[in-house]
């Protein structure tokens, strides 16, 4: 393999890698807005007792907390594929 094709090949796979990570990360920002917006919704136009606003705000505590673990174990899965694909293709 020449040298071109190993840096394409590098790059387009750091590039498949990237594109993941920040896919999942819109995905669960997306299903955050869209919870909290049903949410809003269902509660906006009366007074809502205590127990539903703290239900509604643990799932959305619980939303906020699936995109914390995309960020913390995306990145520690990311960065070792990364360096391992420099590594192997050399």
């Amino acid at each position: 393999m020449d040298r071109v094709n190993k840096t394409l090949l590098r790059w387009s796979a750091i590039t498949f890698i990237s594109a993941c990570y920040l896919l999942a990360h819109l995905w669960l920002d997306f299903m955050y807005y869209m919870t909290k917006k049903d949410l809003e919704e269902q509660i906006h136009g009366e007074s809502a007792p205590s127990a539903s606003c703290i239900e509604a705000l643990g799932i959305l505590a619980k939303q906020h907390d699936y995109g914390m673990d995309v960020g913390f174990y995306g990145f520690f899965i990311g960065i070792p594929l990364i360096l391992l694909l420099f590594k192997n293709v050399r």
